[in-house]
Formats: C-alpha cells, sequence, structure tokens
C-alpha cells in the first residue's frame, strides 16, 4: 500500500513470467522515491521460493531467486546500493526452518551467518534496519545451552558482527518483555523497535524509553522520518502514528496483516 499524505492506497506488483502465482510480499525498504525494495516468498512442497523487487522510478524488476531458496521476510535498502535482507531456509531433515542475513549488491546475492555465542546452538533473526552505508542491525534470539533463548541486538560495522546496545549478560535486556520484529534509525544512538502486544522501543545512548501505543496487535515494522513523525503497521491492518507525543491509530485500506512499512519523507 502508498500513503500520499492524505490516505493508502493498494499497489500491485506482479510478473507473470516469473510467478505462476501472485506473489506475497512481507517487507518493503528503499533509499528514495526511485529506489525501493520489496521481498517476499511463496511455500512449495518441502521448501521456500524467495524473490525480491526493485522499483527504479518507472518499473518493477525482479532481483532473480534468492540463495538457498531463502524465503525473505525483512529487508533494509542499503545506501551505498542493494540491500540486506533477513530469511527463513526450511531444512527437510530436520523439518525447522534456519534463519539467514543475505545481502545483495550489483547483481549478486551473498549468505552471512554471524556467530552470536560460541556455544550457541540456534538462533533466529527478527527485526532488519541500517545505521548507515553497510552498517545494518539485527534483532532476533539466540539458544544458549544452560541458559536457554535469549535476546539480543547486533550491528556489523566494517569490523564485523558485534553487539551494539549493552545488555545484561551480554544479550538480555532488561525492560525487553517481548519480541521484536521491526527495527529502523538512522545512527547508534537513535534506534526504533516495534514488536508484541503493540510494544514500541526507542533506544539512545542514555536508556531506553517503552511506549504504549493503544494497540493490542503484534507491530511487524516501524519507520521514523524523525523522533516526532514514527509510523509502526502490524496485525489485522494496524497503523499506528507517533507525533512526538502520543500514538494515534490510522485507517487502513485492509485488515490484512501488514508486515512493514517504510517510506521517504515525512509527507
Amino acid at each position: 500500500a502508498h500513503y500520499d499524505g492524505i490516505a493508502w492506497q493498494q499497489i500491485t506488483i506482479y510478473d507473470p513470467t516469473k510467478h505462476p502465482v501472485l506473489p506475497t510480499f512481507y517487507t518493503i525498504a528503499g533509499c528514495g522515491p526511485n529506489d525501493i525494495w520489496v521481498g517476499g516468498y511463496d511455500w512449495g512442497q518441502v521448501a521456500y521460493t524467495g524473490y525480491a523487487y526493485h522499483f527504479d522510478g518507472s518499473e518493477w524488476i525482479y532481483a532473480g531467486p534468492t540463495p538457498q531458496n531463502a524465503g525473505i521476510h525483512r529487508i533494509w535498502a542499503n545506501p551505498a546500493g542493494g540491500f540486506y535482507a533477513l530469511g527463513w531456509v526450511y531444512d527437510y531433515l530436520s523439518r525447522t526452518n534456519l534463519s539467514r542475513i543475505l545481502s545483495y549488491a550489483n547483481d549478486v546475492w551473498s549468505v552471512m551467518t554471524p556467530v552470536i555465542d560460541p556455544s550457541d546452538s540456534g538462533h533466529a533473526y527478527y527485526a532488519l534496519g541500517g545505521l548507515g552505508p553497510n552498517v545494518p542491525v539485527v534483532t532476533g534470539k539466540a539458544y544458549i545451552p544452560g541458559t536457554g533463548w535469549v535476546r539480543f541486538i547486533i550491528n556489523r560495522p566494517s569490523t564485523g558482527w558485534s553487539t551494539i546496545i549493552p545488555c545484561s549478560n551480554y544479550y538480555e535486556c532488561p525492560g525487553w518483555p517481548v519480541n521484536f520484529y521491526g527495527a529502523c534509525g538512522g545512527t547508534e544512538s537513535d534506534i526504533w523497535l516495534s514488536g508484541d502486544n503493540g510494544t514500541v522501543l526507542h533506544w539512545t545512548p542514555t536508556g531506553h524509553t517503552l511506549h504504549s501505543t493503544g494497540v493490542t496487535a503484534a507491530l511487524r515494522g516501524i519507520w521514523a522520518a524523525s523522533a516526532s513523525d514514527v509510523y509502526a503497521v502490524g496485525d489485522a491492518g494496524t497503523i499506528v502514528h507517533f507525533d512526538g507525543g502520543a500514538w494515534t491509530a490510522m485507517p487502513a485500506p485492509t485488515t490484512q496483516n501488514l508486515a512493514d512499512v517504510w517510506g521517504y519523507s515525512e509527507t
């Protein structure tokens, strides 16, 4: 859907030569009105089929099949070109989904799997945002034997993957009662997260603030034009807006679950 500053309108992205059925998109991001990416996946009998499209200002262009047939559920457009993505790969033998971090640049796909902890025996990536060119930020959960599932947030500056928010036990942040599915931020000192039960968290170096948005739906995506202009979307067509003082619900053109939100200006 597209918001023109007045109302939301639905749009359709579909190349019948690439997909026998209408694709299902779960994520959107961009660097401007002429540089927008969307990603998604379909589910077959034994595997995902992932895909991404790019809008160059005139048309939507198919980016080709994903590595390992990863189903894309989050995209962050890299200001340096291309994008990073989070994807699921289905392991048929174990009948489980495996999390992957993907990158796409100059028509080439890559797969990255950062080690959260040497004893990490399983992890899941939920939210993806960015803090500048080539610096993605990812949230998720890792399973540490003897400890259980713990939440984490990491980023990838030029020196490699590392934690960005100091949490007790290196992972678990006090005051994080929910999983977070949406992430956005302009710098390491200004990060917004959205998650279960209508929860939004705003992090700065002085600490984090949990926001009550007035809704109970899981908020799957979040985008901030500024600290006083923030949008979050989620299940059952939920759209909420923060004006710097309070959150208010907005009318949506659908009751379908909304997976992500992105914009390129305050209007």
